[in-house]
């Protein structure tokens, strides 16, 4: 996974916790779900992502985010209520960037709920131009050292 990637991965996340605290305002975490943590809460990961070339150095990327809730047993019951307004808050997130959701799933789990929401976003990829570091006689020919400035 490439660094632009991996930025834009980045970027997707935020925008999504972004989205789920003007929500619901409770903690978030990203990628695990610390032992004492305060429940209610949402941890967010990126649970797949599909990378298809176009054309040239052109990239679709797909990733799909997973969103955890987890409750307390007794405020289990609030899960489809919680289901219903994690459709509305993550069809359209943005940050710094916009992301559109599509195939969007719940299900309840032991914990909680489990959320999964597909979001696609182009990359061009581009390489650091090589330029030459300097040019020098020896024996009256030329050469050149390539080097990255």
């Amino acid at each position: 996974m490439d660094m632009e990637q991996m930025s834009m991965q980045n970027l997707l996340k935020q925008a999504v916790c972004k989205a789920l605290y003007q929500t619901f305002a409770i903690p978030i975490y990203m990628e695990e779900v610390p032992q004492k943590a305060k429940v209610p809460c949402f941890c967010v990961t990126v649970k797949e992502t599909k990378k298809q070339q176009l054309l040239g150095r052109r990239f679709w990327v797909d990733s799909c985010v997973c969103v955890e809730y987890r409750a307390d047993i007794p405020k289990q019951q609030n899960v489809a209520d919680v289901a219903e307004r994690l459709y509305d808050a993550l069809w359209f997130v943005e940050d710094a960037e916009r992301f559109q959701g599509r195939n969007m799933t719940h299900q309840k789990t032991e914990y909680g709920l489990q959320f999964d929401v597909w979001y696609g976003y182009g990359l061009v990829w581009q390489e650091d131009d090589v330029l030459m570091g300097h040019l020098a006689y020896r024996g009256g020919t030329e050469f050149a050292e390539e080097k990255n400035i």
